[in-house]
């Protein structure tokens, strides 16, 4: 509901974008502790991000991604309203971390890309679900 706003406010949801030079992918991040202006901020502060373009501000909300999965993963959207208790913590996470995820990522859509030109030719008869 709080994404919702007043009759006639648009509703923004949160999507992922081919590369993160567009200007759409920019957000600000907004302490909940004081600090100087334009002093980093540090890991393990809790923050509340501002997308720039529309300026409003990043909720969680309980609507699951994917509602068949049992993993856990929320939707989230921005609102014009800002609440202190929509605050996100800032985490370290190590490259070799990322590395990993990086490397999940890309052997997946490989393996999709070759699952659809199998099937395309004929070689596999295989269901997503299947994969």
């Amino acid at each position: 509901q709080k994404l919702r706003g007043p009759p006639g406010t648009p509703v923004f949801a949160l999507v992922p974008i081919p590369h993160g030079y567009d200007i759409s992918s920019i957000f600000e991040l907004d302490p909940t502790t004081i600090t100087r202006n334009e002093e980093a901020v540090p890991w393990g502060s809790y923050v509340r991000l501002q997308h720039i373009c529309t300026s409003t501000w990043v909720h969680s909300t309980n609507i699951k991604l994917d509602p068949d999965d049992d993993n856990v993963r929320f939707k989230i959207g921005c609102a014009l309203t800002k609440e202190d208790r929509e605050a996100f913590q800032i985490v370290h996470v190590s490259p070799d971390e990322v590395r990993d995820l990086d490397f999940a990522n890309d052997a997946a859509q490989h393996f999709d890309m070759t699952v659809s030109k199998w099937e395309k030719i004929g070689v596999m008869n295989v269901h997503a679900n299947d994969r």
